[in-house]
């Protein structure tokens, strides 16, 4: 059985019409788009963007090993066709901020991995990512970022999320870990407990 799904090409501003089989994998429909629309490549992916049958509301990537019918995706839906490394602004709790190209289709915790070794830190484990249109909300470390956010056009927070290990001998954790705990103290305690 086929389905004909309308995939939108940010890159281009072209929307395009192309009938698949519904048992093709993600990976072989990825080839089919690249050789209708002349772009793409390993970097390119489906992304689904959130719609009410969408799971979590936000968007989701199609795993490149997973059937088009493992999706239930109905004719004429929408996906997005597009490069899975975008830059994402990354703000540090001693105010410095930073730009870094990511895999926004890893999870949050390989994102927070590889933040942490761009910067030099021994053990990034402890550390997480909050997007700044929501303070306060941690990223689920087992969903990709874009899974978890309306739009990418923000800057995310990278802090200490978890206190395992009391004695620090990394200095980039040291100053981070600094630097957010003097910002906490300015700042007192949260409204729900004064």
């Amino acid at each position: 059985m086929s389905l004909t799904l309308k995939i939108n090409v940010p890159s281009q501003g072209v929307t395009k019409s192309v009938r698949f089989p519904e048992s093709m994998s993600v990976h072989e429909a990825c080839k089919t788009v690249a050789e209708k629309t002349s772009i793409g490549g390993k970097d390119h992916g489906l992304f689904q963007a959130g719609t009410p049958d969408v799971p979590n509301g936000y968007g989701r990537w199609l795993q490149a090993e997973k059937s088009l019918e493992f999706y239930d995706l109905k004719m004429n839906d929408t996906l997005e066709y597009k490069k899975k490394h975008e830059t994402l602004k990354i703000r540090f709790m001693d105010d410095t901020v930073k730009t870094m190209l990511v895999d926004t289709t890893q999870h949050v915790s390989d994102v927070v991995d590889y933040i942490g070794k761009k910067i030099g830190l021994k053990d990034g484990a402890e550390f997480g990512i909050q997007g700044e249109k929501n303070p306060g909300f941690w990223l689920r470390n087992n969903v990709s970022v874009p899974e978890q956010v309306g739009t990418m056009e923000q800057t995310f927070i990278y802090k200490k999320r978890f206190y395992y290990d009391t004695n620090v001998d990394d200095p980039v954790q040291l100053h981070l870990i600094y630097s957010q705990s003097r910002d906490d103290v300015i700042a007192g305690p949260p409204s729900e407990c004064r």
